[in-house]
């Protein structure tokens, strides 16, 4: 599986991330550390909190880092997320607005996080057969 086909895979923006990183080494670096950032632990165990100041500072974090990777759908599902967690003057927090997507959130955060992980055995492979792609420079 090429870095390319990872993208379509998860419905991400690999064009948009290849003109701004340049190099696929790059990308591939930042797409496999997504898996060991602990935002999304933290942002979870703010929710379970029901500590909604932190959760909205979690969930914005990712955002922010989903969106520089070019994972599409999954920032789209943290959009929504956050804008439910966004505080403003005056807003009553629906804890089943929040709970829904929280939950449309988790179900792409597990679909892209299988993918990685499907990637970067796939690379394995290539690299103990001696197969790599060759690196864009």
């Amino acid at each position: 599986m090429t870095l390319a086909e990872f993208y379509e895979s998860i419905g991400g923006g690999y064009e948009d991330v290849s003109r701004r990183m340049r190099k696929d080494a790059l990308i591939a670096k930042f797409v496999k550390k997504f898996t060991s950032d602990g935002n999304y632990g933290a942002l979870l165990t703010a929710l379970d909190r029901q500590d909604y100041e932190a959760a909205f500072h979690f969930i914005h974090t990712l955002k922010g880092i989903v969106s520089n990777l070019g994972f599409t759908c999954l920032w789209s599902a943290a959009d929504r997320l956050t804008e439910e967690l966004r505080p403003e003057e005056g807003k009553v927090i629906d804890a089943e607005r929040i709970a829904a997507a929280r939950k449309a959130m988790q179900e792409e955060y597990e679909r892209v996080t299988a993918a990685i992980l499907h990637y970067e055995r796939e690379e394995e492979e290539k690299y103990k057969y001696g197969q790599q792609d060759i690196d864009r420079g």
